[in-house]
């Protein structure tokens, strides 16, 4: 047998550090505002503000994080008058880049821009520094901004540095003002999913990107949430993305592998490695509906030892896919991981195989996913599932589902709780 590496899992650097994120005017659901309204049923705080969107063209949550509105306003702004926006400190600034403060008018389907701060937000000049040397921005809104009682302030970032990303966090707002209508650019969208341009990286010239800034078409809003087009467009900014997009499959694999085989799962460098933590390695047989492991890294992935380090000791894992797996021209292979410190977060990035073998099916443990909604408990205990190579999966040997799964409470680590033997 041979070693085949597996490559594009490169989000390690990125989404596991502190990035920028908006503290004032509250935005959806956070939980670090000086005032939080009450959340909506369903909802719960969330932890991953400051995490892009999107990344690499990929898209990693809907546009605001939640299309779901706080029940009330947390503002009451007036045409015209003086804002601030605030952002937390300790975030990384990514040497700058293009930001954008948006309004929506129709429930956030489209955002016409109220000010811009392009080419150096938060560090004021070209700088590779992750150092934010700018934490608020203070404007006028524009004095014609027609009345509404629920309208979506929108913050939007292109960073200068590091992996191609967009950044957007939202507040809900409402506006009093005396005109029928406003008509501004549309907020631009980049780096998220195919239907978006991608802007990249700097490397030292501020302006790239700017083409596709000043490409944005002219859109008319109103007080009763309506938008339209106002003037021709280029294409580049479209209408923003639906709450739940459905992506293209996929029909190329990026490896083939052999059931049996040892495979090398490589990370990117420098990013941070929040103490360690539990990791699995989980493959598909139904095109991402359930992932069964396939090896596991549990408590240090990462650091090796108990370790409040946020450096990555180890970035790679060699390891042999079992024997008895089924073959299929098409699975997705899953790296899942739950943080040691930190944030509460649940990491994944997939990558597309085909699998070649001669057993009919295989049975291992389920993935476990943590952390990531209220649809997921907070620790469970994985069941065991079986795959097949037609796509089919199913429970075995008795295993529970989500609705009587074993929970555990008051436990330190929790680690017997997530991944029992």
């Amino acid at each position: 047998m041979f070693a085949k590496t597996v490559t594009s899992f490169m989000i390690l650097a990125a989404a596991a550090s502190a990035h920028m994120q908006i503290n004032y005017p509250c935005p959806r659901f956070s939980p670090h505002c000086a005032t939080t309204p009450e959340l909506p049923p369903g909802e719960s705080l969330n932890y991953n503000l400051a995490s892009p969107i999107g990344s690499g063209g990929d898209i990693l949550a809907p546009l605001c994080h939640s299309q779901t509105a706080w029940p009330q306003v947390n503002e009451k702004w007036t045409a015209g008058q003086s804002i601030t926006v605030k952002f937390a400190q300790g975030g990384a600034a990514h040497g700058g880049g293009h930001c954008e403060f948006s309004l929506s008018y129709d429930g956030g389907k489209t955002f016409v821009v109220v000010h811009q701060e392009l080419k150096y937000c938060f560090v004021g000049s070209a700088s590779s520094s992750n150092t934010a040397n700018t934490l608020s921005y203070t404007f006028n809104l524009p004095s014609d901004l027609p009345s509404t009682d629920h309208a979506v302030f929108a913050w939007s970032w292109v960073n200068a540095v590091g992996n191609r990303e967009f950044y957007m966090d939202c507040a809900d707002v409402s506006i009093s003002g005396s005109s029928k209508s406003f008509t501004g650019k549309e907020m631009t969208i980049a780096n998220y999913g195919s239907n978006y341009p991608t802007i990249g990286e700097f490397n030292g010239n501020y302006d790239t990107g700017l083409d596709v800034y000043s490409k944005a078409k002219q859109i008319t809003v109103t007080g009763n949430g309506s938008s339209s087009s106002s003037s021709s467009s280029s294409g580049s900014s479209s209408s923003a993305a639906p709450a739940s997009t459905s992506a293209a499959p996929i029909t190329t694999v990026n490896e083939k592998w052999t059931a049996g085989q040892s495979i090398t799962v490589k990370f990117a460098q420098g990013g941070a490695a929040h103490g360690g933590g539990h990791c699995e390695f989980s493959l598909s047989y139904d095109g991402g509906k359930t992932f069964v492991v396939i090896h596991q890294e549990l408590k240090y992935c990462f650091v090796g030892s108990a370790s409040s380090s946020n450096t990555a000791n180890t970035l790679s894992y060699t390891f042999n896919l079992p024997s008895d797996l089924p073959s299929t021209d098409h699975a997705v292979f899953a790296w899942s991981w739950v943080n040691a410190v930190g944030n509460r977060e649940f990491y994944m990035d997939c990558a597309d195989v085909s699998i070649s073998g001669s057993s009919k099916s295989f049975t291992g443990k389920e993935m476990t996913i943590a952390n990531y909604g209220s649809n997921y408990p907070t620790h469970w205990r994985a069941k065991q599932i079986t795959v097949t190579g037609n796509g089919s999966s199913s429970g075995s040997s008795g295993a529970s589902s989500l609705a009587s799964i074993v929970y555990c409470f008051d436990c330190f680590d929790c680690f017997d709780c997530f991944y029992p033997d």
